[in-house]
């Protein structure tokens, strides 16, 4: 009886601060990419992964990554440039912006995907080449800082993803397999 008088009160404060921290710890590990989640991380964090609530959870789905946008040049016969682009262009519907990305993360057949399209988009070209440009996306930090925007694109990485030879004339999926031609 007298451990729980001594002792009673100053159970019930830690008790009580550490339901306080397991809820904080519960609804900021999630969250640690936001900007209170970096603040706290380093008290929190270890604590989170002692009890494995550091699962991969995304509560603001799909998790979009950095923007992507494909740049691409049409070829005429001799080579020569007949036009330059970026797609999706930036102002082009939510959709087609979307559904773009399905495309450009694709790493092995985003010029089997889009080639034809951009073809048809330029009827003169004889080829259309492809890149891949991933931008960037400033931190926290350096936007409180000011040394970067959002949306601004000076860190890009420019990949090339291949050469698409535009077809002219109507083939079939059997034709295809038979003749072992790229649709």
């Amino acid at each position: 009886m007298k451990f729980t008088k001594k002792y009673g009160e100053g159970i019930k404060a830690l008790l009580s601060v550490w339901a306080v921290f397991h809820v904080l710890a519960v609804l900021i590990t999630p969250n640690r990419n936001t900007y209170l989640g970096a603040l706290v991380s380093g008290v929190i964090e270890p604590y989170a992964n002692f009890l494995e609530l550091s699962a991969n959870w995304n509560f603001f789905a799909p998790q979009p990554g950095p923007p992507i946008r494909l740049e691409y040049e049409a070829l005429d016969a001799e080579r020569g440039q007949i036009a330059h682009d970026f797609w999706p262009a930036l102002d082009s519907p939510w959709r087609q912006t979307t559904l773009s990305h399905f495309v450009m993360k694709d790493p092995n057949g985003g010029d089997r995907l889009i080639g034809n399209f951009l073809c048809h988009r330029n009827p003169a070209a004889k080829s259309v080449r492809i890149w891949r440009n991933t931008y960037g996306i400033p931190t926290a930090q350096e936007v409180k800082k000011g040394s970067r925007k959002i949306g601004d694109d000076t860190q890009v990485v420019r990949q090339f993803i291949g050469e698409w030879a535009c077809l002219r004339q109507q083939v079939t999926a059997a034709d295809a397999v038979q003749k072992k031609v790229n649709l």
